[in-house]
């Protein structure tokens, strides 16, 4: 395996609605399938973003399930679609050019600086790659996650052999702000994020800089194990945006929880 992620391979497998879609993963896939398109998680900030949106940055967008979920129920949205590592990226740009065209992809970290950064990969999980992977943890979050959908602890014990085994890899970094900037400089408001950079939120909402103004929406995966949430809820409420917090059922007893907040917005449908 190439520290740039060059020597895995990727395989079209079909979601469980029948459409066909790329991955490194299809376990991972199904896994985050269930989570988007059955559990919806990211329903409320669909909706939303149907309502007064006039862009969704998918920060972490992985092979592009949350992309393609926000594009069935916001269609007339345009979407940035953006991932780090190189394999599920070129995963992510066939998916959307084959499922949702009008989406941009960019291949790359969202953080609080420019330039390069090593992120840890996991070709077996690759949801979960990150950089700030850790594999007792990532093993602990996935074992509560399995007991709660049913496995027994001899099936976890299986099923978490080799699962977290990483590699580095080295991927450009930008910066949320300097990306909006050279993507629509014009929109002062009516920007939707989904964030999932597992633990790497705070970094995201750093980078977002004088750009704040223009986010509407937000909604992100939080593991609250160092007090994360509570300062993440206390950015958001700094900027304006009103947060709840959700886990799910399939997560209960872990630390992730999903934070949505929302700004107080007119319908802005309609205007460029």
């Amino acid at each position: 395996m190439s520290r740039d992620g060059g020597s895995w391979t990727a395989m079209e497998t079909t979601l469980p609605d029948g459409t066909p879609w790329w991955t490194a993963s299809p376990g991972d896939t199904r896994m985050l399938y269930d989570e988007i398109f059955v559990d919806r998680v990211y329903a409320d900030f669909a909706r939303r973003a149907a309502e007064s949106g006039l862009l969704v940055v998918d920060v972490g967008a992985n092979t592009g399930l949350s992309t393609l979920y926000v594009a069935r129920h916001a269609s007339a949205v345009p979407i940035l679609a953006v991932e780090p590592v190189p394999l599920t990226y070129s995963c992510l740009a066939q998916n959307l050019l084959r499922h949702v065209p009008t989406a941009t992809t960019v291949q790359g970290a969202i953080g609080a600086v420019q330039g390069a950064v090593e992120l840890t990969y996991y070709p077996r999980a690759p949801s979960q790659s990150g950089l700030h992977a850790a594999q007792a943890r990532d093993d602990a979050l996935t074992a509560a996650y399995l007991r709660n959908i049913g496995f027994d602890d001899i099936a976890v014990d299986e099923a978490l052999q080799g699962l977290h085994e990483g590699v580095r890899v080295k991927v450009p970094s930008f910066r949320l702000d300097v990306l909006l900037d050279a993507f629509r400089p014009d929109l002062d408001t009516g920007i939707h994020l989904k964030i999932d950079v597992e633990r790497a939120e705070e970094a995201v909402l750093a980078g977002i800089g004088d750009r704040w103004s223009s986010i509407d929406g937000v909604v992100c995966e939080v593991e609250d194990s160092d007090g994360a949430l509570g300062r993440i809820l206390k950015v958001l409420d700094r900027h304006g945006l009103h947060a709840q917090i959700e886990q799910q059922e399939t997560l209960a007893d872990s630390p992730l929880w999903t934070v949505v907040a929302a700004r107080e917005t007119v319908n802005r449908r309609g205007q460029a």
